[in-house]
């Protein structure tokens, strides 16, 4: 709370996301969306296209299959060994859609063989912004919980987009510290 401005603390309890323009304040991650779209038409953030509705269903059990396996305390079990496998698997589907994502297949969105390459192609879309902090977790958990495994570094594309990602000053001015997240997931693990 200590880097937040007074009056995102006193209005919006220092909640973020948060978007002040024009002196109206907007902290809901959809609101703020549809805000910029409506005001900046130019260059849509919400805008649905086929490579995103790709993207979403590539990661759409990513975080259930995270927690399910991050939530298990019984390491080393067969339940354990069960989780970690479908999180590894979720992982690989992941690998294989940067893959084409990467060195695209025609259409407008592909990064084209660019190393700069994201979900939805060669720029960053709401999905990233969702899905990183998620990967994030992942990354911070498995290491705290899991001894390392799956290890990021078995995917090299996805480990790649994580890092290119975590070095945005977007993403290091929001980013939780690592012991805030690993309290929170200990505290859910019991």
């Amino acid at each position: 709370m200590d880097t937040k401005p007074n009056w995102l603390i006193e209005h919006y309890e220092g909640k973020l996301p948060a978007l002040e323009h024009s002196k109206e304040c907007y902290i809901e991650s959809n609101i703020i969306c549809e805000y910029l779209d409506f005001f900046f038409p130019s260059d849509p953030v919400m805008k649905i296209t086929k490579r995103m509705e790709e993207a979403e269903d590539v990661i759409g059990d990513f975080f259930p299959t995270m927690v399910r396996y991050i939530k298990k305390t019984d390491d080393n079990s067969e339940n354990d060994s069960e989780a970690r496998e479908d999180l590894g698997a979720c992982l690989s589907r992941i690998e294989a859609y940067l893959q084409t994502v990467r060195d695209g297949d025609g259409d407008d969105g592909a990064a084209d063989g660019n190393d700069e390459y994201y979900l939805c192609g060669k720029n960053v879309s709401l999905l990233d912004c969702s899905f990183i902090p998620k990967l994030y977790h992942m990354t911070v958990t498995v290491d705290e919980f899991k001894n390392g495994q799956p290890a990021l570094g078995d995917y090299p594309l996805l480990e790649s987009y994580f890092q290119r990602f975590s070095e945005r000053e977007s993403f290091a001015a929001t980013v939780y510290p690592k012991e805030t997240v690993i309290w929170g997931w200990n505290n859910a693990r019991n």
